[in-house]
């Protein structure tokens, strides 16, 4: 257990390094260690700046017989010896001597980095809890030493790491010291508080020969106080065979070391300080390390095997022991480069912690995030050059941590960010992240830290840095009140683009923070500071034209936005409207305007419609059938007549025919004063409709004249013979025609076109078209009921006429063209409402 001991820690306070540093308990091992270690370690805080340190004391009238005078002296100056080697070797992977040894006549003491105790007594306590500490349980990183150090249990990976670290050491003494350390035991292995592992004890370490050739040194002996030697059971072979040592006599040692870590902190030799059983062990040693080697991971059983073999020409060297696959893991190899942080450059810190640390951390085991990696990241926060690489693997820390261990370890040393000088990109980095770091900050850090900071990013002079903050403003909403909004938020938003308008970015990131809040803000803020600035925002790039277009939509789909017809009118449109002809519209973009703003059209009709409706004020609906009548019958052109000559067959009746007289053009207007109105539309709907089948209420074809053939108004010359029959449904509900006026009448067909009555009632070619000026011009009578049959054909007829008396109408065409043939060649004559000329001959009827 931890205890404070009266006789050790009174010998600490009168040795001269008390006036350096406050110190504090001791650090023991719950259960006796097999192997006592020779320093006691005190916690201790330095008087000057605070840190937390490890303070190494040797007892000279300590566990060990030593002897008197010189022998314990000589023991004092070996281990003061290797603190001075410590200190001229130091290296990453060297424990880290913070104060050189001080020396009095009861002890000999240093100062080292804080550390949690030696290898040997982590492995022989890990399992151990005693009864008054059961359900005890503190954090990795904690303020108590007590909770730390009983829960401290290794995990795979910490042995990975820490051996890879070890052999490292070695490699660092073997090329760069050229020293063989000859002592490398759990006792001389440390475990700091960042849970990395420190090689020390080199006050037993030599130097290499030549060549790495084997060096004459001292065996161990009963003779000598075990103070003063190696740990028997690590050392190796040959130096008690031989008395000799090399570079291959450490990794003997280390190979003892890494059976150790999965054998419960115990070599396979147990010499128990006697050199009969150690050699007696030593033979045996092949079968005792095939016992162990199933307790070793698959990856590290075939290197110890070669480590412990007993000819030093099968042991791998340091440099091949670092390279193995076992080590080569990604997450160790991210965990070494953090070791070695101050002998990397600006660049290779920076790419390493934006993306390789980043992604290694979901290998890395949660247990060292806080232990390892987060001390590295603490420090080099402090660096303007790196502080922005280094923030985005804080930030992955942040969110995969928990609350309590946020608030413990790492918001002191993120809450000077918030206020203090940091460079553009740090900025940036800090408030993309700073959804992150809302979801475990209290109430009262984000209202005195966060909230400032991000008010003086929204009116900084950088477009990135404002840009981010105007990203940035939808995550803090639900944590701010509307009065905060409206009087702090908005107004600096509208300010980002009265000084950054021409910057599409930020208005885009400004226009997406609004489509974002627009669902938490008010009635009030949305049409006092939302809709002005929308306004406001020049339409001269499509992808904010589209935008805004969008957060339109959106206020007209619910009332409770406030975008009411009077807005939409007044404010609205008149700015969208122009964008209609914008000639950097696609067709998809113009569609998308048309669509919003007839959806805007359609809004202020419909609300307008039923205010209308509810204040009384109807539409007159014959009055506005008329105006609108009116409006289309101004505007509709009737073309000019024109009366195309029709087409005769020759026939039995050719040579009278040809004796016809012929008729002058018939004027197609409606200028000339003689010509009546309903003639001059009979003409016009004939022209209209040249195309049309005549009807099949005609005569039979077998009482027709051959000559009676002939083709109806606006047939093309050359047409078959006879009019076409055309075929008709119901005669009730018809269309009205002119040309019933002509009923029981004929008509005769100039050869220039046109058709005129036939007064001497023979059958003629006339159109059944019924006009629905049926009350101007004929008699109802003969227009309702069934259809009024035509009379088509022109000549005699091949059998008796019809049976029916002549009409009044036939009689007037008959006294007319009685009257048109007294007159000279060429006279003008009415004929059937219409004026004629008549040539020479005149008409002849049979």
């Amino acid at each position: 257990m931890f205890s404070k001991q009266r006789t050790g820690f009174r010998l600490v306070e009168n040795n001269p390094i008390a006036q350096y540093y406050t110190i504090d308990r001791q650090l023991t091992c719950p259960v006796p260690e097999p192997d006592p270690p020779v320093w006691k370690i005190y916690d201790a805080v330095s008087k000057s700046d605070g840190k937390e340190v490890s303070i190494h004391v040797y007892e000279k009238k300590g566990c060990d017989r030593v002897g008197r005078g010189r022998r314990r002296e000589a023991i004092a100056e070996l281990l003061k010896e290797g603190v001075v080697r410590l200190i001229q070797h130091a290296a990453p992977r060297i424990l880290h001597v913070v104060h050189g040894p001080e020396e009095n006549a009861e002890c000999l003491a240093f100062a080292s980095e804080r550390v949690l105790g030696t290898l040997s007594t982590i492995l022989a306590s890990q399992d151990v809890v005693e009864p008054n500490l059961q359900g005890q349980k503190g954090n990795l990183n904690g303020n108590s030493e007590l909770c730390q150090f009983i829960h401290y249990n290794f995990i795979d990976f910490e042995y990975r790491y820490g051996l890879c670290q070890i052999t490292e050491a070695l490699l660092f003494l073997h090329v760069s010291c050229q020293l063989v350390h000859r002592n490398v035991c759990p006792g001389t292995i440390f475990i700091t508080s960042k849970g990395t592992w420190k090689l020390g004890g080199l006050e037993h370490a030599g130097a290499l020969g030549k060549s790495d050739d084997e060096v004459l040194c001292q065996a161990w002996t009963t003779k000598m106080p075990k103070a003063a030697q190696p740990n028997l059971n690590y050392i190796a072979p040959e130096i008690q065979h031989k008395s000799c040592y090399s570079s291959s006599s450490d990794m003997f040692s280390l190979g003892m070391v890494y059976i150790s870590c999965f054998n419960s902190g115990q070599s396979v030799i147990q010499a128990s300080h006697s050199t009969s059983q150690y050699f007696k062990i030593a033979g045996q040693l092949s079968e005792k390390v095939a016992e162990i080697l199933p307790l070793i991971p698959i990856g590290l059983q075939v290197l110890v095997d070669k480590l412990v073999n007993q000819d030093t020409r099968h042991r791998p060297s340091a440099r091949q022991l670092v390279q193995a696959p076992y080590f080569g893991d990604p997450a160790v190899q991210a965990l070494q480069f953090l070791e070695t942080l101050d002998i990397k450059d600006t660049n290779q810190k920076a790419q390493f912690f934006r993306n390789s640390l980043i992604e290694v951390f979901p290998l890395i085991p949660r247990k060292l995030w806080l232990q390892q990696i987060w001390p590295s990241l603490e420090q080099e926060l402090t660096k303007q050059e790196v502080m922005a690489a280094v923030l985005e693997s804080v930030m992955f820390l942040v969110s995969e941590c928990s609350q309590l261990e946020y608030l413990t370890y790492i918001q002191p040393s993120v809450r000077p960010i918030f206020s203090g000088p940091k460079t553009v990109q740090a900025s940036v980095t800090l408030l993309e992240q700073l959804p992150i770091l809302l979801e475990k900050t209290e109430q009262e850090e984000l209202q005195s830290q966060i909230l400032p900071m991000v008010y003086l990013a929204l009116e900084s002079n950088m477009s990135q840095v404002q840009m981010a903050a105007v990203s940035v403003v939808p995550a803090i909403l639900d944590y701010l009140c509307d009065d905060v909004i409206r009087s702090e938020l908005l107004p600096r938003a509208r300010n980002v683009y009265s000084t950054n308008g021409a910057d599409v970015k930020i208005v885009l990131s400004l226009l997406a923070c609004i489509a974002k809040i627009l669902d938490k803000l008010d009635r009030a803020v949305i049409i006092d500071e939302v809709l002005p600035l929308l306004c406001d925002i020049r339409l001269n790039d499509i992808n904010i034209l589209i935008t805004v277009l969008d957060i339109y939509r959106v206020m007209l789909s619910d009332r409770k936005y406030g975008l009411n017809m009077t807005l939409l009118a007044t404010r609205v449109l008149p700015v969208l409207i122009p964008q209609a002809v914008n000639p950097q519209l696609s067709m998809e973009n113009y569609l998308i305007v048309h669509g919003t703003i007839q959806e805007m059209m359609d809004h202020i009709d419909r609300h307008q419609r039923n205010k209308l409706k509810l204040e009384g004020d109807l539409p007159k609906t014959a009055e506005c059938l008329r105006i609108r009548s009116e409006k289309f019958s101004d505007n509709v052109s009737i073309p000019n007549l024109v009366i195309r000559r029709p087409s005769v067959v020759q026939g039995p009746m050719s040579s009278h025919c040809s004796a016809m007289g012929r008729f002058g053009s018939i004027p197609s207007n409606n200028s000339s004063g003689e010509s009546s109105p309903e003639n001059n539309n009979y003409l016009r709907v004939s022209a209209l409709f040249g195309n049309r089948r005549w009807s099949e209420n005609t005569l039979p074809v077998g009482n027709r004249s051959p000559l009676s053939s002939v083709s109806s108004p606006g047939s093309a010359p050359g047409s078959p013979v006879g009019l076409p029959n055309r075929r008709h449904s119901s005669a009730t509900q018809r269309r009205r025609s002119s040309s019933n006026l002509l009923v029981h009448s004929t008509i005769v067909t100039s050869p220039l076109g046109g058709s005129v009555p036939n007064s001497l009632g023979k059958s003629s070619p006339v159109s059944s078209r019924r006009s629905s000026r049926v009350g101007r011009t004929g008699s109802s009578s003969s227009l309702i009921g069934g259809r009024k049959p035509s009379l088509a054909g022109v000549g005699e007829w091949s059998g008796s006429p019809p049976a029916s008396s002549p009409s009044l109408l036939q009689t007037i065409g008959n006294n007319v063209v009685s009257a048109a043939n007294a007159l000279t060649p060429y006279k003008k004559v009415f004929i059937g409402g219409q004026v004629g000329n008549i040539t020479s001959p005149p008409f002849a009827f049979n």
